[in-house]
């Protein structure tokens, strides 16, 4: 689902709210430790 390249690992999965909505989750993890964070929120 996630087409980005990307060198590090690609966590992709499916987690429910509280209501039991499922809501698709991707999680980038870079090889090296990062510089900096960013936080988005949608």
């Amino acid at each position: 689902m996630c087409e980005i390249k990307f060198c590090g690992e690609l966590k992709q999965e499916y987690i429910k709210n509280q209501r039991g909505v499922q809501l698709f989750t991707c999680r980038w993890l870079p090889l090296v430790p990062p510089k900096a964070l960013i936080f988005l929120c949608h």
